[in-house]
């Protein structure tokens, strides 16, 4: 019946809740920091007209993979708040946006950025990953790759840097592509 299936959904909606609350304490240390991160990822997701269930996932991801990282706090929100933002921009599918973010959280979680991690991971799913990424560490992209190949690219250090340059490039179409249709759709 049409109240036993509804009933079924909204018990199984409590219980993600709970869960994804119970996640976030953890992650961000104590319930009260679990529930300011949680309220911000959903605040962006509302503000960028993004799924708030992909926003949550990729967000929590990110903020465990930062744990003990100079990376740690504002600056990953931040980060995902400018990932989010370019997402938008270039109207990235749900499965383009989840694989975008999973490729940073790689980046952070290892420490050092691989050719591998930018150009295949990040840059099938982010259009111009690789360019951006150059521009952001202020060098060509021969020269980044030659940093690549050697190893010298540390998370930390690129991670700011890629985020200041997605915020320079896509922060001006933010606001009109969150009016977008697909975006009110979304």
């Amino acid at each position: 019946s049409a109240s036993k299936t509804f009933g079924g959904e909204v018990v199984s909606a409590g219980t993600r809740l709970e869960g994804l609350r119970a996640a976030f304490t953890t992650v961000a240390g104590s319930a009260q920091a679990g529930a300011r991160q949680l309220a911000f990822v959903r605040q962006e997701a509302q503000r960028l007209s993004i799924d708030v269930d992909v926003a949550q996932t990729q967000f929590l991801k990110l903020t465990a993979a930062s744990r003990g990282t100079t990376l740690q706090g504002t600056e990953t929100q931040r980060l995902f708040s400018a990932m989010a933002g370019a997402a938008r921009v270039l109207n990235l599918t749900s499965d383009q946006t989840q694989l975008s973010f999973r490729a940073l959280e790689q980046i952070m979680s290892k420490g050092k950025l691989s050719a591998e991690e930018l150009r295949q991971q990040l840059g099938d799913h982010l259009p111009g990953a690789f360019q951006i990424a150059a521009r952001a560490m202020g060098v060509t992209t021969q020269q980044l790759d030659a940093m690549l190949k050697k190893g010298q690219v540390f998370s930390e250090d690129f991670l700011p840097k890629f985020r200041r340059q997605l915020e320079l490039e896509f922060s001006g179409g933010v606001e009109a592509a969150s009016r977008t249709a697909g975006a009110a759709f979304a």
